[in-house]
């Protein structure tokens, strides 16, 4: 796809106003196809919740006396010390941990006048040496989803096949990505859609018919049957199981046929994106 935004290392954020839409389970088996392709990659939890980080088995981490909201705000207590001071190596990617002392970042971000510059600058210091940073944002509108926007410029949108998911895209484009480009000059782009956490529903093809107008281009496809249909990644009972583990469905269940799909994800993400 032409026009995307270019970086040193390439970043997205997983994105949309939705709960159980399987956001995090994509950032955190995004990071894994990746890496499990060859590619250092970085994964970044910015939800105070910490889901992508205890799916990680990095519990200790979300306690930890530092966290990424400190650098966001230039706290006293970091002043000084080295970002990548935080980076977890958990094998095969890295992880920046979130921190439950994060619940209040949006609010405080609120009184920087600079804030939509932070996590930005950020990555800007703590990405030399990976190919990929991926992030995972929290699914509401706040200065923290804002800046994963802002930060990584490619949004990939985990859309569950149900009407109220589609309205979380709505809200996404209506309520960011578009205010964003528009206030901030900012070249946002959305990489990629795709079906997410799919069972036999035939609301799928209700949403899909309502995205294509506007969207065909940013459906993410793949080979079937009938030549090519968007991509699906359909709901295993190991990709939770996996999560409660503290492990990639990659580590959990490897001969998993969903791994082959966010395999697809990652080489297909790893095309429309351009790197510096």
């Amino acid at each position: 796809m032409p026009g995307l935004p270019i970086m040193t290392a390439k970043r997205i954020t997983t994105a949309i106003f939705k709960g159980g839409t399987g956001k995090t389970a994509t950032a955190t088996n995004l990071a894994a196809a990746l890496a499990d392709q060859g590619e250092d990659v970085l994964a970044v939890d910015l939800d105070h919740r910490g889901g992508l980080t205890k799916g990680l088995g990095l519990e200790d981490a979300y306690d930890a006396e530092y966290h990424i909201g400190q650098f966001l705000l230039q706290d006293d207590a970091v002043d000084g010390a080295d970002p990548t001071s935080i980076i977890r190596d958990r094998g095969p990617f890295d992880v920046i941990p979130a921190n439950r002392r994060m619940d209040d970042l949006s609010d405080d971000l609120n009184n920087d006048r600079a804030w939509f510059l932070r996590l930005e600058e950020f990555l800007d210091d703590v990405e030399d040496g990976y190919d990929w940073v991926v992030l995972d944002s929290p699914p509401e509108l706040n200065r923290v989803s804002d800046s994963a926007i802002i930060a990584a410029k490619n949004v990939l949108v985990p859309l569950m096949p149900a009407g109220e998911a589609l309205d979380g895209f709505s809200e996404l484009m209506e309520n960011q990505v578009i205010p964003i480009r528009r206030d901030l000059d900012d070249e946002v782009s959305i990489a990629g859609i795709f079906v997410n956490v799919a069972r036999d529903n035939n609301e799928k093809k209700f949403i899909l018919e309502e995205l294509r107008p506007e969207f065909d281009d940013e459906l993410l496809l793949q080979e079937s049957d009938d030549g090519e249909e968007v991509l699906e990644v359909r709901y295993r009972v190991a990709i939770p199981r996996s999560w409660r583990h503290g492990e990639t469905l990659f580590e959990f269940d490897p001969e998993n046929a969903m791994c082959d799909r966010y395999r697809k994800l990652a080489a297909t993400l790893d095309e429309r994106i351009d790197g510096a």
